[in-house]
């Protein structure tokens, strides 16, 4: 979730793609949306954790927390690219 606006190859990531390499995990659950991970990159490396929890009964805060989470991997790429 995080790491979607790297736009890295998710069958390459581990090995290396775009200069980059992603190692993460993920998690779901009604009403949370949990990714962790690390990002490396020629430019440096950064270590990253989001973690986003609301009552699944009210309205559903999916795409606001997905965005919030973009927001964040694209935050992170003037730190780990050139």
């Amino acid at each position: 979730m995080v790491a979607q606006p790297l736009g890295l190859d998710p069958l390459a990531h581990a090995d290396g793609d775009r200069g980059m390499r992603l190692w993460h995990k993920t998690g779901t659950d009604d009403g949370t949306r949990a990714d962790v991970g690390v990002v490396s990159g020629p430019a440096g490396t950064v270590a990253y954790a989001a973690i986003a929890r609301w009552d699944p009964t009210g309205p559903d805060r999916r795409m606001p927390v997905l965005a919030a989470m973009h927001t964040l991997g694209r935050a992170l790429m003037p730190v780990v690219a050139r």
